[in-house]
């Protein structure tokens, strides 16, 4: 019995080159805080391009084309008001796009990590000359996060919060 055997067909060219700009279907793969070597810092959130989405009319030159690729954005933090903090308007976007409730309490930033990641969302990625870096680069905007049109078919957590119940006898009362 043969471990595998060769099938060409379906291989595709790799590239490094920046996604043409469109909206596509993307997956939050991961969000996690960095910093530069100089200790700016910001989340980085890891996009990726859904696959499960080939056969979609319309989406031939988008998703079909592009799927699996990665788009990095990076939120940076700020100093607001002598704080060097997150602008965390700009989170509104995501948490709307992927929906989370009206007047939600986030907690922490692990918290925002743990709401977006696996979530699907569609994005509009820009792309844009980078004087930084000196080469075209993809980017995407706060407000270029919005619902998806296409929900994942697996269970995604709901934004129900567990609020555990506890049981108090007579005896646990102080009076």
């Amino acid at each position: 019995m043969s471990f595998m055997t060769t099938n060409y067909k379906d291989v595709q060219e790799s590239s490094f080159e920046p996604l043409p700009q469109a909206e596509y279907e993307m997956l939050i793969s991961k969000a996690q805080e960095a910093a530069t070597k100089n200790g700016k810092e910001k989340l980085q959130i890891d996009l990726v391009v859904r696959e499960d989405l080939d056969n979609v009319k319309g989406m031939e030159e988008t998703n079909k084309k592009y799927h699996r690729r990665h788009v990095f954005n990076d939120i940076w933090k700020q100093n607001i008001g002598g704080n060097y903090q997150f602008d965390t308007s700009k989170f509104q976007y995501i948490l709307d796009a992927i929906g989370v409730p009206e007047n939600y309490e986030i907690n922490s930033v692990d918290e925002l990590i743990e709401l977006i990641t696996g979530r699907a969302v569609r994005v509009f990625v820009k792309k844009q000359f980078s004087e930084y870096n000196n080469e075209d680069e993809n980017t995407v905007a706060p407000w270029g996060y919005k619902k998806t049109e296409f929900p994942l078919t697996k269970q995604q957590p709901s934004f129900e919060r567990d609020e555990q119940s506890v049981d108090i006898t007579d005896s646990d009362l102080p009076f």
